[in-house]
């Protein structure tokens, strides 16, 4: 498997940096966009994990969101992260500005089909890139082939909601200094996100990894600003017409799994599976799952 293709996408001044990758000589059967969660990095989508969807078939497309990675980073002041994260969790909270909101994301996702030429994808998100999965396949269906939301939610504030452990954890963020300190409070964080299969060496290489190539804490408040301001999506997410399917863990702490309940229920044509050791996170245990469960999803949509 090889990076066939890689550069920048442009939608208005927001660079959006991508990477393509295929098998070649097997059978191309479709094109996969995957899209991180708040913070992250598209260097969470690992080169393994990309091998056995491009071994099945599918051109792997993974991308950094906006102000995280390579992509554009949004200039001026940061919303306060704790006020934005505040009024995600309850709309009786003050409202937080917000320089971008979920749709700008889900178009950030458009232009760079655009720019490498796919008519029609597979959109599969983790955490609020299964927010912007979601609001892609509602305002771009003919684009979109199938849905994957992966541990994310609604915007419904009622679900979704993340024990006091985890809350007090996503508030705190990386309160280090040092690159040591700052690597090992994550690593801390992500396994108190995490489910049964937590694996700390695996962890500590990817956070290092994302922590060399751009560490931009300012990021995460922006992109939670967009998260708030986007609101309750539940009547956005009732028009997605792509089959779709809905994975979530029945350990994570940080967007309770009834949030995966609600945009199955949502959604209409729609499949929720719930594992009973994944928390917030994509143990490699599962991986063979999750492919099971895209190619029996692509099989309703051939």
């Amino acid at each position: 498997m090889n990076v066939t293709e890689q550069g920048f996408a442009r939608n208005g001044e927001t660079e959006i940096y991508y990477e393509v990758f295929d098998h070649r000589g097997v059978e191309l059967k479709g094109t996969v966009l995957f899209v991180n969660g708040l913070g992250s990095q598209m260097i969470n989508f690992r080169v393994d994990w990309l091998r056995k969807f491009a071994q099945a078939g599918f051109r792997c497309i993974r991308m950094d969101n906006r102000d995280v990675g390579l992509s554009s980073k949004t200039r001026g002041n940061p919303p306060i992260f704790r006020s934005a994260l505040e009024r995600m969790l309850c709309t009786d909270k003050p409202a937080v500005n917000s320089a971008y909101e979920l749709t700008d994301m889900a178009q950030d996702c458009l232009v760079v089909l655009d720019e490498t030429a796919t008519k029609r994808a597979h959109i599969w998100g983790v955490s609020m890139g299964g927010m912007i999965a979601q609001t892609f396949a509602a305002i771009y269906p003919d684009r979109t082939e199938t849905l994957t939301s992966v541990m994310s939610t609604t915007g419904n504030p009622l679900v979704g909601q993340p024990t006091s452990v985890a809350l007090e954890a996503l508030s705190r963020n990386a309160a280090g200094e040092t690159r040591e300190e700052i690597t090992s409070e994550l690593v801390h964080a992500s396994e108190l996100y995490s489910g049964d299969l937590f694996d700390s060496i695996s962890a500590r290489i990817i956070i290092e990894e994302a922590y060399d190539r751009c560490y931009c804490p300012d990021g995460m408040a922006f992109q939670m600003a967009a998260i708030a301001s986007s609101g309750d999506r539940t009547e956005m997410l009732k028009a997605i017409i792509a089959p779709t399917f809905v994975i979530h863990g029945s350990k994570d702490p940080l967007i309770n799994w009834d949030g995966g309940e609600a945009t199955v229920e949502a959604i209409p044509k729609s499949t929720f599976v719930l594992y009973e050791h994944m928390g917030h996170d994509l143990p490699i245990q599962l991986w063979d799952a999750y492919l099971e469960n895209f190619l029996d999803l692509v099989k309703v949509n051939p």
